[in-house]
C-alpha cells in the first residue's frame, strides 16, 4: 500500500472507530483524527499553508493507536510517522 495523506489516515481512524469490532483498539485516536479533519477544513477555507498543526495532530493519532491492528492500520501509522517527521 502506498503512503496515505493525512486526510485518508483520519478518515481510516474515524472509520476505525466507528466500527464497533475496532472501537476499542483507537480511543482517543478517534477524536484525534476528527479533530485532524477539521484542521484540515480549516486550513482550506483560510488558505493556510502552514503544516506544523497537521503534523503535530498526527503524532497524537499515532501514539494512539498502538493497538490497531490489521493492514489498514499498519498502512495510517507509517503514514503518520511519516507525516509527523517520526523515524
Amino acid at each position: 500500500m502506498s503512503a496515505l495523506t493525512f486526510r485518508q489516515c483520519c478518515e481510516a481512524v474515524v472509520a476505525a472507530g466507528n466500527d464497533p469490532k475496532q472501537a476499542n483498539q483507537v480511543n482517543y485516536a478517534y477524536g484525534y483524527a476528527q479533530t485532524g479533519l477539521l484542521i484540515l477544513s480549516r486550513h482550506k477555507a483560510l488558505g493556510i499553508t502552514d503544516q506544523h498543526e497537521i503534523k503535530v495532530q498526527a503524532l497524537y493519532i499515532v501514539t494512539n493507536i498502538t493497538r490497531w491492528r490489521g493492514d489498514t492500520a499498519r498502512a495510517v501509522r507509517v503514514s503518520l510517522k511519516k507525516i509527523g517527521g517520526m523515524k
